[in-house]
């Protein structure tokens, strides 16, 4: 007797198993529009969606260099917008969006100091000497001025006045 009728069991790559959900109403709208518009059941588009959501991940950690570094821009991103938000919130401004408090140099400025206290804090436990973090913060402070001062950001002292030659 023969195979002839019987059906094939899935293999556990294809076999489904249930995954009970619950949503809002407007998600579930969501949902169907898009898996009206793909020409997917609700399920496979839900489970099309959170397969890229992974994709998409993966995608971004190796771009960043993996975990690790990904977690660093985390960490600088969350200091950035913390700091920025809460020097807008000390300017008398706590409705500012971020695109509102980047316009504002204090509130800018906060943000990237807090980036960098942020990125110290968080090195390694085996860190610097107290001499070399002084010297690189010297050495920063050097090229983040020049770099202002050369985007005419910056002026330093006496430099409008004529200068005599040095000879």
């Amino acid at each position: 007797m023969g195979c002839e009728g019987m059906t094939k069991k899935p293999t556990e790559a294809v076999k489904r198993h249930p995954l009970n959900v619950r949503t809002t109403k407007e998600m579930r709208e969501r949902i169907e529009a898009a898996a009206a518009a793909s020409g997917r059941s609700m399920v496979q588009e839900v489970e099309f969606r959170l397969e890229r959501s992974f994709d998409l991940e993966k995608v971004i950690e190796d771009a960043m260099g993996g975990p690790q570094m990904r977690q660093k821009v985390t960490l600088m991103i969350a200091a950035f917008g913390h700091n920025g938000g809460m020097m807008a919130h000390a300017l008398g401004h706590p409705e500012w969006t971020a695109t509102e408090w980047m316009r504002e140099p204090q509130c800018y400025r906060a943000a990237v100091f807090g980036v960098f206290e942020a990125l110290l804090v968080a090195q390694p436990k085996a860190g610097w000497e107290k001499d070399e973090v002084y010297l690189a913060i010297e050495s920063l402070k050097g090229r983040v001025a020049s770099h202002l001062a050369n985007a005419g950001l910056l002026k330093f002292e006496n430099e409008d006045e004529e200068k005599e030659p040095t000879t």
